[in-house]
């Protein structure tokens, strides 16, 4: 049997020379790893760019805020789905809490639980309110078509606003919030909406949930602060944002076929002409993942409804009369995790490496120059914006290492979403679990850790057999794989 599995490899290696010779193979790989370095290259240095607009006018104080002479009427939007009644409870509070003048405020609520349930919050949140001057409208959906976007357009029926405030029933805001959110609408009417900043909750609750809190603070500053100060638009998010109820109506409200509601919706407020601007000095929080299985279902999500975004609305996007980068910065913001995506190539070549016994990974070094330094760019910005969040140098490395541990390891959940967005079959849909519930909502990565511990045999075996550029590629990708797999198997994360 052995002897027969090293005749057909042996056959194999044969029948490739034949067909492939080494200076074909090379070019084709050359080609590729070019072609990788470019996209990375590009999407990299637009990260830089905007931190360094961050840096240079981070300084700069916002506009004093005007007072309002008159009072607009907002409607305050709340999908729920299997929310506690915990979270619910909190978030009514919250509204109370509001500065805004009550009877200028609206506050529905969208239920896509079992009627029994949806019975219990519509009964708390009338108590909650009960003589408080503001109109509340519960809708329970028998049938969550469209998911939240589909909600939200169901609510769309009911609004009597002027502005829509969309909130998630987890997200935490101060008295001042509705105020400081209609006075910049107020004062800026060519914006359909803008985005308030957004502060995790429970960043130090564990690993886990402090890694996400840095690196939501990078993107922050690179894709939201940084970009506003170049001049572009921001992309809107599913909570914590004000909008236009007008704006809303000429897009025809939210597209109900992909999973996210927000993606498709920038877009189509931008091709019309709108602006979507982002308010640093307006603070929300919420809740972030808790354990590694609801950050994954999270990202898989996203992943997903960004490729469908964009494979949907590619010509809206081309068409579109805005400027060439801003296009280009659109499709990177909606493929950024098909983006992550292209490491798949260097570890095809490595494993094809492998069945060759070529060092394909060797490549020339103006490209190798030009991958790390783009690499090593991000990276000290990234750095940067640790350090500014009062971490120390250990502890900022550390994070680093962390945040590019999870998303190498979840390049399978990437791959696994472009694959169904790409022949149009549906992602699973969950709530992200919040609250108490959180915690319980756990598993095992046992794929991740597979996949680490092959990784590592590849690197070995390349190192015996002088692959050195491509061991190095394999135990690259394989440490996050298993550190990832530790932290779970350990009940960590």
């Amino acid at each position: 049997m052995k002897e027969n599995i090293v005749h057909v490899y042996n056959y194999f290696l044969f029948l490739v020379r034949i067909l492939f010779p080494q200076r074909v193979i090379s070019l084709i790989i050359y080609l590729l790893l070019l072609g990788a370095t470019i996209v990375i290259i590009i999407s990299l240095s637009l990260h830089v760019m905007y931190y360094i607009f961050y840096k240079t006018r981070k300084e700069e104080k916002e506009a004093k805020k005007a007072e309002l002479n008159e009072f607009p009427k907002v409607s305050v939007l709340m999908p729920v789905r299997s929310e506690s009644l915990e979270i619910i409870e909190r978030s009514v509070k919250n509204i109370l809490n509001q500065n805004y003048p009550r009877s200028k405020t609206e506050f529905i609520i969208i239920s896509d639980d079992p009627e029994d349930y949806a019975g219990k919050i519509e009964r708390l949140v009338h108590n909650l309110l009960r003589e408080s001057g503001i109109n509340f409208i519960f809708i329970n959906r028998e049938s969550p078509r469209g998911l939240k976007a589909g909600a939200l357009n169901d609510a769309l029926r009911y609004v009597t606003g002027k502005y829509l405030i969309l909130l998630d029933a987890d997200a935490v805001i101060p008295k001042n919030y509705i105020v400081e959110l209609v006075v910049f609408m107020e004062n800026n009417s060519e914006f359909a909406g803008a985005v308030s900043d957004i502060i995790p909750l429970n960043s130090l609750e564990n690993e886990l949930c402090e890694t996400q809190s840095v690196a939501w603070s990078f993107l922050k500053k690179a894709l939201f602060i940084g970009r506003q100060a170049a001049g572009f638009s921001v992309p809107l998010v599913g909570t914590c944002s004000i909008v236009r109820k007008d704006a809303i109506i000429n897009v025809n409200g939210w597209d109900e076929s992909t999973v996210t509601d927000d993606l498709p919706l920038t877009i189509r407020l931008l091709a019309k002409g709108y602006k979507i601007g982002f308010l640093n000095q307006t603070k929300a929080y919420v809740e972030v993942s808790k354990t590694y299985k609801s950050f994954k279902s999270q990202q898989k999500r996203w992943a997903y409804g960004g490729l469908r975004t964009f494979i949907k609305y590619f010509k809206d996007i081309i068409s579109s009369k805005v400027s060439p980068r801003l296009k280009i910065d659109i499709s990177l913001y909606l493929l950024q995790y098909q983006v992550t995506m292209i490491n798949l190539i260097f570890i095809s070549i490595a494993l094809l490496s492998v069945l060759l016994k070529v060092d394909l990974l060797k490549v020339p070094y103006p490209i190798s120059l030009a991958w790390f330094a783009a690499i090593a760019l991000y990276l000290a910005c990234y750095l940067d914006s640790i350090r500014e969040e009062k971490y120390s140098v250990v502890k900022a490395i550390i994070n680093l290492g962390r945040a590019s541990a999870l998303m190498m390891a979840l390049i399978p959940t990437f791959l696994d979403a472009s694959i169904r967005a790409l022949l149009g079959k549906k992602v699973e849909w969950r709530v992200t679990p919040k609250g108490t519930f959180a915690h319980k909502f756990k598993e095992k990565a046992t794929m991740e850790s597979i996949l680490g511990c092959f990784l590592i045999m590849a690197f070995i075996y390349s190192m015996i057999n002088n692959l050195f550029y491509t061991g190095l590629v394999f135990l690259a990708f394989g440490i996050p794989f298993i550190y990832t797999g530790y932290k779970t198997f350990s009940a960590n994360w």
